[in-house]
């Protein structure tokens, strides 16, 4: 969501957009760029994919809201649809969904709060609330609250899931097909967080798993790039410049985004 579409012209002279949603798994963004190529007849020349390990989760089910989201449910199998129904259903009828139904009601009698977050016209998103505090010197970044976050995400991550693994290679083949490159960045987190899970979690072998996956499909796309930006010294990173265990502030992400486009911008990182 930090990768902007305006340090991407300024450094290739092409325009971008930012479609990244939060969380994303290896379904979402086929469904995306589907949507983007088919509804929306956009014929981009690149598509650039934020890579999460645990895109490619083999004990977690696809997210409910791309199932309730008309535009993009068209774009899923209808095994995948099967699926995500029960998942979507207990969304609608448990605590977490009557909790955020009672907060909008009260929201709509005592007025909406500031807002913490919004998107420019590019997609590229900005984190209002963090920002103010970071403005008013009262920012602390939260590196706990992402670990234990962390922690939830990969239980019971074992391997790289097999289908999800079909899916991605559906989205390069297609690519190339249209002669679209893929560029693709595993994405960093903060060094606490990496401690933390190679320490604890299967998380090491895993992203290990990853590479020698990519690693694969760069070998048969020629048009298909990866890069591991897990640790922030491969991008000149800052631990300092981070929202949370995960979230990069602005400088880092440009810092991220020079180092992706280097080679299509000669002498460009500082």
């Amino acid at each position: 969501m930090k990768v902007s579409p305006r340090e991407i012209e300024r450094l290739t002279g092409r325009a971008a957009y930012n479609a990244a949603v939060e969380s994303a798994r290896v379904e979402d963004y086929l469904a995306l760029v589907r949507f983007a190529q088919g509804d929306c007849h956009w014929s981009p020349t690149e598509i650039v994919i934020g890579l999460d390990v645990e895109a490619f989760h083999d004990h977690l089910a696809p997210d409910s809201r791309l199932l309730s989201n008309g535009n993009l449910r068209p774009y899923l199998s209808p095994s995948m649809r099967r699926e995500m129904v029960p998942g979507a259903v207990r969304a609608l009828l448990g605590a977490e969904h009557t909790a955020q139904s009672l907060m909008a009601l009260g929201y709509v009698i005592v007025g909406f709060p500031s807002e913490k977050s919004t998107f420019d016209p590019d997609g590229y998103l900005r984190y209002r609330a963090w920002e103010r505090e970071i403005a008013e010197g009262t920012f602390e970044p939260d590196i706990e609250s992402s670990i234990r976050e962390y922690d939830a995400r990969l239980a019971n991550f074992t391997a790289l899931d097999p289908a999800r693994q079909a899916l991605f290679e559906e989205l390069v083949a297609r690519s190339a097909s249209r002669s679209v490159r893929v560029r693709t960045f595993i994405t960093p987190l903060h060094p606490l967080v990496l401690e933390h899970l190679d320490r604890s979690r299967n998380d090491e072998r895993l992203r290990g798993d990853l590479v020698a996956y990519l690693t694969t499909l760069r070998e048969r796309w020629p048009g298909f790039s990866y890069v591991d930006f897990t640790e922030i010294a491969t991008f000149g990173g800052d631990p300092e410049l981070f929202f949370d265990g995960a979230h990069l502030r602005d400088e880092n992400a440009v810092r991220l985004v020079r180092a992706l486009f280097a080679e299509a911008a000669p002498g460009a990182l500082p």
